[in-house]
């Protein structure tokens, strides 16, 4: 390469450097997003979920209430939005951004969480967008066509539509419960509602 020659290598190893210096810190920041301290009640019927944040104990959390009555805290987990099925009884919370990592979860009035899926294993549903951090974009958030499918046994299944343009069954996977010792157990759903 004459350039180099002609500049010298150091000189070109300095400006190389100091480019990646400058100009790093432009794409980071530009992929940062932030979710803002905030208590956030939300209210379906005699259910209340209370979404919290806590940034300088870097602690996000989502509590059911059923009756004014604490069923269960969930830690770690967010959503953006959130779909409650017809009578109240499961709420479905989706997010597109990838803080703290939650795409998607679904829980009934009870507390009782019934799917749990983070980004990082959301592998049968195409992403349209992503980023290092922010940007986990999987459903589509102008029309997401969320609908609970229930059958004699119960909640059989919960279709969205993806940013694909197709819509998704996200019961396409074997259904794993976390339960209250932090063992993660196989269920069917009839043993789900009865909780």
């Amino acid at each position: 390469m004459p350039w180099i020659r002609s500049y010298g290598k150091s000189r070109c190893i300095s400006f190389l450097g100091l480019a990646c210096v400058l100009f790093l810190p432009i794409f980071l920041i530009g992929d940062e997003c932030f979710i803002l301290p905030c208590d956030t009640k939300l209210v379906f019927g005699d259910t209340t979920i209370v979404k919290k944040v806590n940034p300088s104990e870097d602690e996000v959390s989502i509590s059911i209430y059923c009756k004014e009555k604490l069923k269960a805290k969930l830690e770690g987990v967010w959503f953006e939005r959130i779909f409650p099925s017809p009578k109240f009884d499961y709420f479905l919370g989706v997010t597109n951004t990838g803080i703290p990592g939650t795409a998607f979860i679904l829980f009934s009035k009870y507390g009782m969480l019934l799917r749990e899926v983070k980004h990082d294993f959301l592998d049968f549903i195409p992403y349209c967008g992503q980023s290092l951090v922010c940007d986990r974009t999987w459903y589509n958030d102008k029309n997401p066509g969320v609908e609970f499918v229930f059958d004699e046994g119960g909640l059989s299944k919960v279709f969205i539509n993806g940013c694909d343009g197709k819509r998704y069954n996200l019961f396409d996977r074997i259904l794993f419960h976390r339960s209250a010792d932090g063992k993660i157990e196989q269920l069917r759903w009839s043993e789900a509602d009865k909780m």
